[in-house]
């Protein structure tokens, strides 16, 4: 049977009973004087004195234990809110803030599920609503001018028609005040018109703030899931590295002197991960030695028995492809990639990382041409034997993967159509 926690509230409430009833008692046993003793070194002196606690007036350690056992309670969510406020006010000042105020700030956030101003959904919501905003600000000195205006012709019409009149005797006629009421209808009907104005343009900006605000939610739901699916992918290689660093570790106690010597000669020569490789490669077996061998002379040979080239995909990449990557694709082509992929796979790149090299993705270790995330790059480095950072091999080592995945290109971007990832 598990312990029951001193410090959950159950056990406070337990306690302070019990107190209660031991102090009233006149004949206190042995047996309750130890019971006594207990108590008071658990909760210390004021728990003692005064039969309650009273979060406020915890030592700091004991205060943390009440905290951990009573997460949810009034006093644990009043202490996460001041932290959320001070944090918050901190960020809003640009204060230096680290990196573990933020994870707790949002797992406080996340605790409570509470809305977070400072995330990227709500920071690009912000700005949306400050340009609209600011948008529907410069509308109204523009149309009040506008009124102004017909004011003023409006003005400059009273005033011929005045001077008409007068020339011609009929100041006080009933044309006079039919010419009046006249020009006070023009003048109405030329406000009315200037209002409409202003509220179409101002539904207008509405539509397109709301469409906005859709978009920046659409591409705040992709972000997440993006960082979701990077987040398995990176907790899956880290948990391989581990087992790999496992398995190096055994293996190297189990070495001959010879062969130690052998693999640090390797590691001065061409590094560590290169050098457990070529140790690797060295002592498998002959069938999978065939195996690989034979793996490696399909990869050269251009990737042979591959089908694609020609299929239905539409085009969603926005811009074209530069001058670098066509020439980066190029040379990919003559390391094998098939010429038939070359359209399909360039609108996958673009997709993935705008024809850039270089791009890193702000939430997981995706990055390159392909985005490649860490585990990616390293399983298909083992695999191939290129280097990811140079940007052609970053091709070639994307198609292998496509190959690998999907068969072609067009069933690669078929699946992205459908999952906003290939």
């Amino acid at each position: 049977m598990a312990t029951k926690n001193p410090w959950s509230q159950d056990s406070i409430d337990h306690a302070s009973t019990w107190l209660r009833q031991y102090k009233a008692s006149k004949n206190q046993t042995a047996a309750q004087k130890i019971h006594y003793q207990n108590y008071a070194k658990t909760y210390g002196d004021h728990f003692v004195n005064n039969r309650v606690i009273d979060p406020t007036k915890l030592s700091a350690q004991q205060e943390r234990f009440y905290r951990s056992a009573n997460p949810t309670n009034a006093y644990s969510k009043e202490k996460d809110m001041r932290y959320v406020r001070q944090l918050g006010d901190m960020i809003d000042q640009n204060k230096g803030v680290t990196s573990d105020q933020l994870k707790s700030y949002n797992d406080k956030i996340k605790k409570w599920n509470l809305e977070n101003p400072y995330s990227y959904e709500n920071q690009q919501k912000k700005q949306v609503n400050t340009l609209f905003d600011q948008q529907k600000a410069s509308l109204a000195p523009q149309y009040a001018e506008q009124r102004n205006q017909v004011d003023v012709v409006n003005q400059q019409n009273v005033s011929k028609l005045r001077e008409l009149m007068a020339a011609q005797g009929l100041s006080g006629s009933g044309e006079g005040v039919s010419a009046q009421v006249g020009l006070n209808s023009q003048r109405q009907a030329a406000l009315n018109d200037v209002n409409m104005e202003q509220q179409q343009a101002t539904n207008d900006l509405e539509a397109q703030r709301a469409q906005k605000l859709i978009d920046v939610q659409s591409q705040a739901k992709e972000w997440e899931y993006r960082a979701s699916r990077d987040a398995r992918r990176d907790a899956e290689w880290e948990s391989q590295q581990k087992a790999d660093r496992a398995w190096r570790e055994y293996t190297f106690k189990n070495m001959s002197a010879s062969e130690k010597a052998q693999l640090e000669w390797a590691k001065s020569q061409y590094g560590e991960d290169a050098a457990w490789r070529m140790y690797a490669m060295q002592y498998e077996g002959e069938m999978n030695k065939t195996m690989n061998q034979a793996q490696i002379d399909a990869y050269r040979s251009g990737f042979n028995g591959t089908e694609g080239g020609g299929g239905n995909y539409t085009k969603k990449a926005s811009g074209s492809p530069n001058s670098s990557y066509q020439s980066h694709m190029s040379q990919a082509v003559k390391m094998g990639v098939p010429s038939n992929w070359v359209a399909a796979m360039t609108e996958l790149v673009g997709r993935e990382s705008s024809w850039n090299p270089t791009a890193k993705n702000p939430k997981s270790t995706a990055h390159g041409y392909g985005q490649f995330l860490n585990s990616t790059r390293a399983n298909y480095e083992k695999k191939t034997g290129l280097n990811y950072s140079n940007p052609v091999h970053q091709l070639v080592m994307m198609a292998q993967y496509v190959k690998d995945r999907y068969g072609t290109p067009e069933k690669a971007l078929a699946f992205w159509d459908k999952n906003k990832w290939y």
